[in-house]
């Protein structure tokens, strides 16, 4: 009998492995407990980024697509920017350094930070001429770190990004950029 049970838990192991090399990532589950930055596929086909821990040995079980909390607990890790935004493509891209340069960047007039130090620097990307950010159209942030965005605020010439304050610096405020749209 304990052979069979560990030839059944082998086997339980082994297609969870097989499972997760095919997704990549897994689906969100309420019997599992989630730390910060955690992610997770969605009901919904997308996938989350826990802001905070979650689970049941919390007493925090939060579906990714029904958290209501405010703030929520789960965001997406890619926002959804909307069909028409999806179709047309990217407009502008490029990876900003945590000093502030555009390094390899595409449809982008100028970068520059601005804060006395890294808890206060903001960096704001104006796009080049013709390229407005309208609608469902906004910039996708993905940084090399995992410190997280406090404030993405699109204009209708680029727009700004500002990250926690936690102590992250030199390299890991760096970040790469795209912007869907028309």
């Amino acid at each position: 009998m304990v052979l069979e049970q560990f030839f059944g838990q082998l086997t339980e192991i082994l297609t969870f492995i097989k499972g997760l090399r095919r997704r990549g990532v897994l689906p969100w589950d309420g019997d599992n407990d989630y730390e910060q930055y955690a992610r997770a596929v969605g009901s919904d086909g997308n996938m989350y980024r826990a802001q905070a821990a979650t689970g049941p040995a919390g007493g925090n079980v939060q579906d990714p697509t029904t958290d209501a909390n405010d703030p929520r607990i789960w965001v997406l890790d890619v926002p959804d920017v909307g069909a028409d935004a999806q179709t047309s493509g990217p407009v502008a891209w490029g990876k900003v350094t945590a000093n502030g340069s555009g390094v390899d960047t595409f449809g982008v007039k100028s970068v520059t930070r601005t804060g006395a130090d890294s808890s206060e620097y903001e960096y704001e990307i104006v796009l080049d001429d013709g390229i407005a950010l309208t609608g469902n159209c906004v910039p996708i942030i993905q940084p090399v770190s995992d410190i997280p965005t406090v404030r993405t605020t699109p204009s209708t010439t680029g727009f700004t990004v500002q990250f926690s304050s936690n102590n992250h610096a030199g390299t890991s405020r760096t970040f790469y950029f795209a912007v869907f749209g028309s």
